[in-house]
């Protein structure tokens, strides 16, 4: 649901608890002319050595430090010698100050808690590939999310103007967007948040939402695990953003709206298999949206995508969608994967998605859809028609100047408890060519069909 208003119903916010850590660092703004290459890969650093420096979060006698709703307005650093902890139902501010989270941190949140980094400050939570920085449910819940999610704002510009908030019951409204489109949220890279996403009242949040960040913002290895709504959420704002893990997310693994500019590349979206809890939602892989209200004004999300591999269910067609495209949105799919029954449906909203298309404006190229079911697909709701027949959407994707594909792409596997998401090396998905303005590789989704398999990586938790 989309409005000038985008409203949570948060629980009201617990008052006392042990105050943050305090001490204060400084952190050099990022290079935009960095930022703005969605392939870049952050120096390694030394804390790559520092493992034995860490806490160990399973261990009952950890130190941890306890955060209540007390905001932080200084520069703060949060250390992997202690596990942190968000008290239940906490509204952590961040305002005028950059939180920094060091490599190896593990952050266990409490119930319905919620971090929020206002638009006058930064997040910097930069894990390394040994070291990766952590949040989770304090006292997890098998197959169910229990923490809010992690809420950055800024000022750049969105389809909604200037000052556009979301509302909710804390102490003052966050508000977003503004004319500066270089606006630095801060970094999330080498991060897994896990369990996020809780039931609140009658709606939920998204792991992470990104309002109104900048190209300095980035954005980067980082791991979306068993979200009860969206995993990533971007409104408006202009970043780039690459290496993205999404497992076991209920709703769309990524949703971009209000006008997002940028690209992402390198995402793998694995549904969850259908149970008591998964079977009640509508999963989906890419949800790309135009402004419902105002679908022509400026800026228009235009979503260029490169090389994401997601893996529905076989289940249930109708259960989930592999690309959602709605209210006149401008989007570049290429050299994509869309596996599996949930994975492989199409779903167009509203006639300005149509005029969309027909200006060119909506692309899919060189892309995958395939399932043992035929290929399903959803054109319009009850209040915003798609004016296409079926059979002229069909023609559209199924040109063959667009080179798509609706065969197998022949990944090694793609089970739940044994991913392994290449294209095998002779299969038709490891050479179709290079997207301009990506980085250059030869293959269609996110693996190579080499040894070269990111996805085995020890910053990624997989299912068990």
């Amino acid at each position: 649901m989309q409005r000038r208003f985008l409203c949570f119903l948060l629980l009201s916010a617990c008052a006392e608890g042990l105050t943050v850590d305090s001490s204060a660092t400084s952190s050099a703004p990022t290079d935009p002319t960095e930022a703005d290459d969605p392939t870049l890969e952050p120096a390694a650093t030394s804390a790559d050595s520092d493992i034995d420096d860490c806490t160990d979060p399973d261990d009952p006698g950890a130190p941890v430090v306890r955060h209540d709703s007390t905001p932080i307005t200084t520069d703060t650093t949060w250390s992997c010698d202690a596990v942190h902890e968000l008290e239940d139902a906490s509204r952590l501010f961040v305002r005028n100050a950059t939180l920094t989270i060091a490599p190896g941190t593990t952050v266990k949140a409490g119930d319905y808690s919620y971090l929020v980094v206002e638009s006058s400050a930064r997040l910097v939570a930069e894990g390394t590939p040994a070291l990766p920085i952590t949040f989770e449910a304090s006292r997890p819940v098998d197959g169910a999310a229990t923490w809010s999610g992690l809420l950055l704002a800024g000022n750049g510009r969105t389809s909604l103007g200037e000052g556009a908030f979301v509302e909710a019951p804390l102490p003052e409204p966050v508000t977003f967007g503004g004319d500066d489109d270089t606006h630095d949220c801060g970094t999330l890279a080498w991060l897994r948040i896990r369990d996020a996403g809780a039931d609140i009242g009658a709606t939920s949040a998204p792991a992470i939402m990104l309002a109104g960040c900048g190209t300095r913002t980035q954005v980067h290895h980082v791991q979306l695990d068993s979200s009860g709504d969206d995993g990533l959420r971007i409104l408006g704002g202009t970043f780039d953003l690459h290496h993205l893990v999404a497992t076991g997310v209920r709703r769309a693994a990524v949703e971009a709206s209000v006008g997002w500019r940028g690209r992402l590349q390198f995402a793998v979206v694995l549904h969850e298999p259908t149970s008591d809890a998964a079977s009640q939602a509508k999963v989906g892989c890419l949800e790309l949206r135009g402004d419902l209200d105002h679908p022509t004004r400026e800026p228009v999300t235009s979503a260029q995508v490169a090389n994401l591999t997601c893996i529905g269910r076989d289940e249930d067609p109708a259960r989930g969608n592999g690309l959602d495209l709605r209210y006149g949105v401008r989007a570049e799919i290429h050299a994509t994967l869309f596996v599996g029954a949930s994975a492989s449906r199409l779903r167009l909203i509203g006639e300005e998605t149509a005029g969309s298309m027909e200006a060119g404006s909506v692309t899919v190229e060189r892309s995958w859809f395939f399932t043992p079911h035929s290929m399903a697909y959803e054109l319009g709701d009850s209040w915003h028609p798609f004016p296409w027949s079926l059979d002229k959407t069909r023609s559209w994707l199924e040109d063959p100047d667009r080179a798509n594909r609706f065969v197998d792409p022949e990944l090694v596997s793609v089970s739940w408890l044994n991913l392994d998401a290449r294209p095998t090396p002779e299969g038709p998905a490891a050479q179709v060519g290079a997207t301009p303005g990506f980085d250059p590789v030869a293959y269609a989704g996110a693996v190579p069909p080499d040894e070269d398999n990111w996805l085995k990586a020890a910053w990624i938790r997989w299912p068990e």
